[in-house]
C-alpha cells in the first residue's frame, strides 16, 4: 500500500491541467509518463536512488540504483522493491494505461540491481 500512496501523492501534486493533458495522451505516451513520473518517486524515496526506465513496442523495464529498500546487509526472503513495483503499477491505472510491473530481480534477494518488468499491450486507447 506504501508504494500506492506514493504514487497517488506525486499524481496528485500535478496540476489539473498537467492530469488533462497526461489522460488526452495516446496510451503508450501516458505509459511512458507513468514511468517518468514512477522516478520522480524513487527520488523522492531516497536522494541517491535513480531509476533507469526502457519501453519499447509494449514490454520495457524499470531499473533501480541505491535502492534504500534493498541495500540490506544481508539478502532478504522476498523482494523489498514491490514498493516500487506497486507504485508503477498504481501509476499505470491513475493515467489510464492497462500495465502491469513485476518484479524480476531485486538487490535485497542476492541479484545485482532491481529490475522490475513491465508489460503495457499496445492495442490500448
Amino acid at each position: 500500500r506504501a508504494g500506492e500512496y506514493a504514487a497517488q501523492w506525486t499524481f496528485d501534486n500535478l496540476t489539473p491541467v498537467e492530469r488533462s493533458f497526461i489522460r488526452a495522451l495516446p496510451a503508450m505516451l501516458r505509459a511512458r509518463v507513468a514511468m517518468w513520473l514512477a522516478k520522480k518517486v524513487v527520488r523522492r524515496s531516497y536522494h541517491l536512488s535513480r531509476a533507469v526506465t526502457k519501453l519499447r513496442r509494449g514490454q520495457g523495464t524499470f531499473t533501480l540504483r541505491s535502492s534504500i529498500f534493498c541495500a540490506v546487509r544481508e539478502p532478504f526472503d522476498w523482494p523489498l522493491c514491490v514498493f516500487y513495483s506497486a507504485a508503477l503499477a498504481h501509476l499505470f491505472a491513475l493515467v489510464g494505461v492497462n500495465g502491469e510491473a513485476r518484479v524480476d530481480a531485486c538487490q535485497g534477494v542476492g541479484d545485482r540491481a532491481c529490475v522490475i518488468a513491465v508489460h503495457v499491450p499496445p492495442d490500448q486507447k
